[in-house]
């Protein structure tokens, strides 16, 4: 994956040299509906990421949406193109800085780079920071002989000359030719920071982009309820301010409740979400579909992008079966630093309210809430069950095809080895520990016994039901046995552990699930 993002980077900053030596070209599409002049600064082709190496550093539904379901390479790459030039459309109408860059020589970046600082006066600075409608931007720093650390360091110090009291670069991925990074800020600033520095690529963060790969087939197959989204930098700094934050964007997205009919009502924000945009709305409005179950599924298979978003847009967010009321009983929890938020979504209780009318709802949603500034990646939160049954061929060789146990097979069984254990509990019964002539030995140890040597019970001495301490002992080294025999007469099982021949020795530091850890771990 290296090589061409070193080919694209090359070609990009030769893009870059030439749009601004060359002015007066007009190779490329200059999207003048939307455009507002940077006064003295002239954007150029680093303002551009190649699709290809957006996928490299993020998978999200552009792998379907400009890629599977449109086929053709050549209509996949036009339409990516014209995406890119959408979204930085809306980046520079959403709010720009009104100040006229001035000349400077100082160098951040070294002699060839003019210092960011010096595009402002130090009253623009003062007066204008503060004022910067922010976005969320894709920036990429190429400096050779740099790590990822110092060309973040770079960033956010070019942020700081330009007047961001806090700035916040959020590494998306790194390698040695390039680092990526999640940036809060306005066109304005992302175009003058390209300008400074020519090893910089910079996008907007598109709404498509933000939607992780698998997100729009866990609503249509799996009836998805729970979702992640994740906070762009700087938006929210506590759990408490994430959730307060969460409260904003849904007013904001969906709009206020309307006097006279009393259910929400979609502002613009539909609108915004490229394939039903008012830029490719212009044989869409006037059509109106049946809702039916074939929406949802067309959605994950029709070329006809446009149309198939249209439909959904139709009978989800626009229509009149009480969307809005299903948006405003999610319940959204902040979690981490607040940096994410977690929302669940309840079908509406009515009577007209159907299967098909909840995952249209759904589909509109995540597409809308995507549009929002103050949101960096949505995806869904797939159901995870405590089954183990296939963690040892996963370990051992992660081939879903043979799924061989290399290990196993050498003689590799942990027979002889005696593993360490620190969690919520063990559920001794459980055929995959059961000893039938002896209970494990309680903080003492008996290396006789046939998998528990040793139990010291600190919290207790049980798991709770489908306990973390059972699962993980299993994975580690459990191995069924229908008579609790010594290991040699063990039955062999379908979800034998790594090391199923090894023994356990176990601390307990969990009561009734929560945690009791002791003063001092190194005496215990």
């Amino acid at each position: 994956m290296t090589r061409p993002i070193i080919k694209v980077s090359l070609k990009v900053a030769i893009a870059f040299f030439y749009v601004t030596l060359c002015s007066g070209s007009n190779d490329r599409p200059n999207n003048n509906n939307t455009r507002k002049e940077l006064n003295d600064v002239e954007t150029s082709g680093s303002t551009f990421l190649s699709k290809e190496d957006f996928r490299s550093i993020l998978t999200s539904e552009v792998d379907n949406e400009f890629g599977l379901l449109l086929g053709d390479s050549s209509l996949s790459q036009e339409s990516w193109r014209d995406y890119t030039e959408y979204e930085w459309g809306l980046a520079r109408d959403s709010g720009e800085i009104k100040s006229r860059p001035r000349d400077g020589n100082n160098t951040l970046f070294g002699t060839r780079n003019r210092h960011a600082s010096e595009l402002f006066t130090n009253e623009d600075v003062k007066s204008k920071a503060d004022k910067i409608h922010s976005r969320p931007f894709i920036f990429c720093n190429q400096e050779a002989g740099k790590s990822g650390y110092e060309r973040k360091l770079v960033i956010e110090q070019s942020l700081s000359d330009i007047g961001d009291d806090a700035p916040r670069a959020n590494v998306i991925s790194n390698i040695d030719t390039m680092t990526c990074f999640y940036v809060s800020t306005s066109a304005s600033v992302a175009e003058i920071l390209v300008k400074t520095h020519p090893d910089l690529i910079v996008q907007p963060l598109g709404s498509i982009m933000k939607m992780r790969q698998g997100l729009l087939k866990g609503i249509v197959e799996n009836n998805a309820n729970k979702f992640s989204a994740e906070l762009c930098p700087g938006v929210a700094t506590s759990i408490e301010n994430a959730e307060r934050k969460w409260g904003d964007i849904i007013r904001t997205t969906f709009g206020k409740k309307s006097e006279t009919e009393g259910t929400r009502r979609p502002l613009e924000a539909p609108d915004q979400f490229y394939w039903t945009s008012k830029k490719n709305s212009h044989v869409r409005d006037n059509l109106r579909y049946p809702i039916d179950q074939n929406i949802a599924k067309d959605l994950l298979s029709q070329p006809d992008r446009e149309l198939a978003w249209s439909r959904v847009m139709r009978g989800g967010i626009k229509s009149d079966h009480m969307c809005m009321d299903m948006f405003e009983k999610m319940n959204a929890t902040g979690v981490g630093e607040g940096d994410e938020i977690i929302i669940t979504a309840f079908d509406n209780d009515s009577k007209t309210f159907d299967h098909v009318a909840s995952t249209l709802c759904k589909l509109s949603f995540v597409a809308t809430i995507a549009t929002h500034p103050a949101i960096c990646s949505m995806s869904h939160v797939p159901d995870i069950g405590v089954m183990n049954e296939e963690a040892r061929w996963i370990v051992e060789s992660g081939d879903v095809t043979s799924k061989s146990t290399p290990w196993l097979d050498s003689g590799l069984t942990g027979e002889g080895q005696v593993v360490s254990m620190i969690d919520t509990g063990i559920d001794t019964d459980n055929c995959y520990f059961w000893d039938s002539t002896n209970l494990p030995p309680q903080n003492w140890y008996d290396r006789s016994n046939r998998k528990i040597i040793q139990y010291f019970s600190y919290a207790d001495n049980k798991d709770y039901e489908s306990g973390h301490g059972t699962h993980v002992a299993g994975t580690i080294a459990g191995h069924i046995s229908t008579d609790g025999g010594v290991t040699s007469s063990a039955s062999p099982g379908m979800a034998d552990g790594i090391a199923k021949d090894a023994k356990i020795s176990f601390y307990d530091f969990s009561k009734e699930g929560g945690i009791d850890l002791p003063n001092n771990l190194h005496a215990a």
